[in-house]
C-alpha cells in the first residue's frame, strides 16, 4: 500500500526540478511590471544612437537591467539549453577575438564585431529573465517585436515600395499572430485563424513582389493545414529526432511546389513586369525551381570558399577581401544577379576609406563562419537544432501559440540561412531563441494511459 503522505513529500520536495504544465502557466493573471517590460523593451528598438557604430535603446536598458534581474532570478540559467546558449556564445566571442588578433583586423571592425556577438548574448540572457519560463510572456515578446520592427520599417529611408519584404509583412503577421494567441480561447480556432493569415500574408506577398514572404507564409499555411489531419497519438513524436526530420521532409516539397507557382505566377506576368523581371535576373536554370533561391543569394558561394580556405580560424569580424569580392563579380558570368552586392566600385572604397570590401555572405550562419571560425558556425547550428525542435514542437500541438511559433520558427531559419546579421536581428535571435526553449520543454509528456483516455480534445486547452 503506497504511503500517501510520504510521496506527497517526495513530489514536494522535488517539485522545482518539473516546470509547470503550459497550460497553468498560461492563464490569465494581473500584467506586472515584468510583463510591461516584455512589452516595451523590443518596441523601443527603432530609437538608436551612433557611437562608433549603432546601440540601440532597448540594449542600453539590457545593461542596466541584465545585473539586477540575474541577482533575482539567476536559477534560471540551470537548464540546460539555455546554458548551452550561453556557453556556445562565449566561445563564438572568444573565437572571433583570436580570428581578429591573428588577422591584425582594425579597430573600427574588431569593435563592432564583439559589440555584436557581446550584445547577441546579453540580449539572450536578458529576455530569457524576463520571459522567466512563462508562455504568456513569449506572446507579449512577439507583440513587443512586431510593434519594433513595423517602426523600423516605416522609418528606415530608402526602402519605400519594398517595406513588405524589408520587414513589415513579417511583423504584421507576428503581431496578428500574438494577439491571435492571446485572445483565443481554443487551439484549434487559432489555428484556423493562423492558416488564413498566413494564405493572406502569402497573396500579399505575392503583390507586393515579397517572394521569401509569399514562400514561408505558404509553406507555414500548409504545414499548419496538414497538422490537423492527424492521430491523437502523435503527441509525443513532437518530442523525437524522427519526428524533426519527417517535419522537414515534408516542408521540402512543400517549398518546391511554391516556388514552382512563384516561378510561374512571376514568368507569365500576372504578378507584374518588375517581379518578372527581378525574376529573370535573380533566378538560374542549373537549380531548377530552387534557382530563385539561390540565384538571389549568390554571396554563399563565396563564402563558402572563403570558408573551406580557413574553416577554424576564419577571416575576422566584417572579413574583408578584394579578391573574394571579385570572385562574387565574375558570378555575374553564371547567370547570377550581384547587383545588391552594396559595392560597384570597389577600387574606389580602397581609395577613399583604405578598407577593401567585405566578403559577401548574406546568412547569418556563413557570416559567422566567415569572421570566427568554427565556433560561430556551431553556436548558430545549434540555434538551428533549437529552432528546428520548437517548429515540430508547434506543428503537433494544439494550443493557441503554436501558430505563432510555427511563423517565428521558419521566419527565424530564414534567417539564419539567407539573411546577414546585424543590429537589427540581435533583439530577433534573443526572442525568437527564448521561445524556442521554453515551448519546447513547457508541455508535460502524459503517459500512455492518459493520452489514451484524455485524447487530443484535451491537448487543445494548453495556452
Amino acid at each position: 500500500m503506497v504511503d500517501i503522505s510520504s510521496k506527497r513529500i517526495v513530489d514536494g520536495a522535488f517539485a522545482w526540478r518539473r516546470p509547470p504544465p503550459l497550460s497553468a502557466r498560461s492563464k490569465r493573471r494581473s500584467f506586472d511590471v515584468e510583463d510591461a517590460l516584455c512589452l516595451v523593451i523590443p518596441s523601443l528598438m527603432p530609437i538608436q544612437f551612433n557611437v562608433g557604430g549603432r546601440l540601440i535603446l532597448s540594449e542600453i536598458l539590457a545593461i542596466f537591467l541584465l545585473p539586477v534581474l540575474y541577482a533575482l532570478k539567476g536559477r534560471l540559467f540551470r537548464g540546460i539549453q539555455q546554458r548551452r546558449v550561453i556557453g556556445l556564445g562565449l566561445l563564438w566571442l572568444v573565437g572571433l577575438v583570436a580570428t581578429d588578433l591573428i588577422r591584425g583586423t582594425k579597430f573600427e571592425d574588431y569593435s563592432r564585431g564583439w559589440a555584436l556577438v557581446s550584445f547577441t548574448l546579453i540580449d539572450f540572457a536578458l529576455i530569457f529573465l524576463l520571459a522567466e519560463n512563462k508562455v504568456s510572456r513569449i506572446k507579449l515578446l512577439f507583440v513587443g517585436y512586431a510593434i519594433g520592427t513595423g517602426l523600423e520599417t516605416l522609418l528606415t529611408p530608402g526602402v519605400e515600395g519594398i517595406r513588405w519584404k524589408m520587414g513589415g509583412g513579417d511583423a504584421v503577421l507576428l503581431g496578428a499572430l500574438a494577439l491571435l494567441s492571446l485572445w483565443t480561447p481554443s487551439g484549434i480556432q487559432a489555428r484556423r485563424f493562423g492558416i488564413a493569415l498566413e494564405a493572406a500574408n502569402a497573396v500579399l506577398g505575392v503583390l507586393f513582389n515579397a517572394r521569401n514572404v509569399a514562400g514561408r507564409a505558404f509553406v507555414d499555411a500548409i504545414m499548419l493545414a496538414s497538422s490537423l489531419f492527424r492521430p491523437s497519438s502523435g503527441f509525443k513524436l513532437a518530442q523525437s529526432r524522427q519526428t524533426m526530420i519527417i517535419l522537414a521532409l515534408l516542408a521540402l516539397p512543400t517549398m518546391y511546389v511554391g516556388l514552382s507557382g512563384y516561378a510561374y505566377l512571376a514568368q507569365s506576368g500576372v504578378m507584374g513586369d518588375s517581379a518578372r523581371a527581378t525574376y529573370a535576373a535573380q533566378s538560374n536554370s542549373s537549380f531548377g525551381p530552387f534557382g530563385v533561391l539561390f540565384g538571389g543569394r549568390p554571396e554563399i558561394f563565396v563564402a563558402s570558399q572563403a570558408i573551406a580556405d580557413s574553416p577554424i580560424i576564419g577571416h575576422g569580424s566584417w572579413a574583408r577581401s578584394m579578391d573574394y569580392y571579385l570572385r562574387f563579380r565574375q558570378l555575374a558570368a553564371l547567370g547570377f544577379d550581384v547587383r545588391e552586392s552594396g559595392v560597384t566600385d570597389p577600387s574606389a572604397l580602397v581609395a577613399s576609406r583604405g578598407m577593401e570590401p567585405e566578403i559577401p555572405a548574406h546568412s547569418i550562419l556563413f557570416g559567422s563562419w566567415v569572421w570566427a571560425g568554427v565556433f560561430g558556425a556551431v553556436f548558430w547550428c545549434y540555434a538551428l537544432y533549437l529552432i528546428v525542435r520548437c517548429f515540430g514542437a508547434a506543428l503537433i500541438r494544439m494550443d493557441t501559440v503554436a501558430p505563432l511559433l510555427v511563423h517565428a520558427s521558419t521566419l527565424m531559419l530564414w534567417d539564419i540561412l539567407f539573411s546577414p546579421y546585424g543590429n537589427d536581428r540581435r533583439f530577433e535571435a534573443a526572442i525568437f531563441l527564448t521561445a524556442a526553449i521554453i515551448y519546447a520543454r513547457s508541455a508535460p509528456k502524459p503517459s500512455k494511459a492518459t493520452t489514451k483516455r484524455l485524447g487530443l480534445p484535451a491537448l487543445r486547452q494548453a495556452a
